[in-house]
């Protein structure tokens, strides 16, 4: 908890595992709602803040919204609906690729509405956001057709129980990239304001009256942050929107805009350095005026610019061998991230054991309890390798069932992945041992060395020149992977990590 000023109220409480979490409040009832992933599951738990300070979870399990097995910017929105008792969540998942976006109602007790599907499939419609007036709601997310260069944002009216009212509609279509669409409600104005960055970091303003199906832009600013995300909120003290925007490697700005979306002086800077990544976050707080910004900050980000760097440089590769090898890769993206769950579960137990032996004062048991995390994970992941080769084909088409051309890609991908399974478990689990000594720079170097100098080259020549398509991109992921676990585990051989300072 923070008071109004930002400052933290007591200690950071777990709610559990999971990722891409949002926050929506609802004053009447002193409710936030919690919606987050977890398990290829998006879920949800209603709290309430008592004075103390105290955190109450309303449900003893998190209600389950829906499935969601593509974990990679998971986002969903949500919106208290006046009268209703309800929230509206949304959220997206792409079982086959390209994805589709849902809405479902909420209440604290954990009643849930029917799920209702937003947008249709044959093109991806990412990332959804709702906002709720008097006796609509508009939901909004972003869209792409990269084989037909069509990007822009769709949109679709809902009634307040979450049922389309009108067609779905786009916005500011082009053929640049669209991402962080948000969209906000004016009660003053009785009007909507949608955000959303363009061309990798402009921030972009719309303005729809209800039931319209067309906006009028208000805001494009000529402030650029690379890779930059931008949040948004409406404070009813002020009338006054604020748009915040993070990018890599870059200061934090905001933007204030009137209640019609319309920039009000100039975009102020409210970070002191440079952000780790792109992630931001603003909240209003209508009763004395003010909005408090949130953000990541780190001075020492270069891992995340190489790791970055390294990302786009693989996703450019696989992109060139042509849209079916990279939904295939996509697909064995999805089935390899449950398949090592078990390696970072074993990871995570070497990193406590071992600095928990070592603060013991005890290396020789933080040693053995770091072999004894590495065979079981080793026994644990060579069994899923095994899973994964039996199974190849059933389980890529549980993602493609109806493209045969991907299936073939997906498949051999698969089987790469089968075997570089005990590769994963060294790697994992003699990485998070070191980590649990305080040897992070070690960690640090192995790891972004290895991926510029083994995974980027490798699939690349492996995948174009010399003719291998997906599985050469998959070997080069292989390979970085056995160059990680041979250096990881040669240097927890060596036991100078047991003479550390931390």
């Amino acid at each position: 908890w923070m008071d109004t000023s930002g400052n933290p109220i007591g200690s950071p409480v777990a709610i559990g595992p999971g990722e891409h979490p949002r926050l929506t409040y609802e004053a009447g009832n002193n409710l936030f709602l919690l919606t987050y992933t977890h398990a290829n599951q998006r879920k949800a738990v209603f709290l309430r803040y008592q004075p103390g300070p105290s955190l109450t979870v309303l449900n003893a399990a998190p209600y389950i919204l829906g499935t969601q097995t593509w974990t990679v910017d998971s986002f969903g929105g949500a919106a208290y609906v006046s009268g209703t008792g309800a929230f509206l969540v949304t959220w997206w998942d792409a079982p086959g690729y390209p994805g589709q976006s849902y809405v479902r109602s909420l209440k604290p007790d954990g009643t849930l509405g029917a799920t209702s599907t937003l947008t249709p499939v044959g093109e991806s419609h990412e990332v959804p956001d709702i906002a709720c007036g008097v006796s609509e709601c508009l939901a909004v997310g972003k869209y792409y057709n990269d084989a037909a260069a069509r990007r822009g944002l769709w949109a679709v009216w809902l009634n307040t129980a979450g049922v389309p009212t009108s067609a779905l509609f786009y916005l500011d279509v082009s053929s640049q990239t669209h991402d962080d669409p948000l969209v906000a409600y004016s009660p003053t104005q009785n009007t909507y304001l949608v955000t959303w960055t363009k061309d990798f970091g402009y921030p972009q303003a719309m303005r729809l009256t209800p039931g319209s199906t067309s906006g009028s832009a208000v805001f494009a600013t000529t402030v650029n942050k690379l890779g930059g995300q931008t949040r948004m909120a409406y404070n009813g003290g002020t009338r006054t929107f604020v748009q915040s925007m993070g990018g890599w490697n870059e200061d934090v700005f905001a933007q204030q805009l009137d209640a019609q979306g319309n920039p009000s002086g100039s975009p102020v800077t409210v970070s002191n350095g440079p952000t780790r990544d792109s992630r931001t976050a603003v909240a209003a707080n209508p009763g004395l005026g003010q909005f408090l910004a949130i953000y990541r900050h780190d001075v020492t980000n270069i891992r995340g610019l190489l790791l970055q760097g390294a990302l786009i440089i693989m996703t450019t590769t696989i992109t060139g061998l042509g849209t079916a090898a990279y939904a295939a890769h996509q697909v064995g993206l999805n089935i390899m991230s449950m398949s090592y769950l078990p390696g970072w579960g074993f990871a995570l137990a070497a990193t406590t054991l071992v600095g928990q032996n070592l603060g013991a004062a005890d290396p020789a048991q933080a040693r053995a309890s770091g072999y004894t995390a590495f065979r079981l994970g080793l026994a644990v992941m060579a069994l899923m390798g095994v899973v994964l080769f039996i199974f190849d084909e059933p389980l890529v088409r549980a993602f493609v069932p109806e493209d045969p051309t991907v299936v073939d890609f997906g498949v051999g991908a698969i089987r790469i992945a089968a075997f570089i399974q005990p590769l994963m478990a060294a790697s994992f689990v003699f990485g998070g041992a070191l980590r649990g000594a305080g040897d992070t720079r070690t960690t640090l170097i192995i790891t972004v060395s290895s991926i510029w100098i083994t995974r980027v080259p490798l699939a690349y020549v492996l995948a174009h020149p010399l003719g291998l398509g997906l599985v050469g991109a998959w070997l080069g992921i292989g390979a970085d992977f056995a160059t990680r676990a041979t250096l990881f585990w040669l240097r927890f051989r060596g036991g100078r990590w047991q003479s550390i300072r931390v």
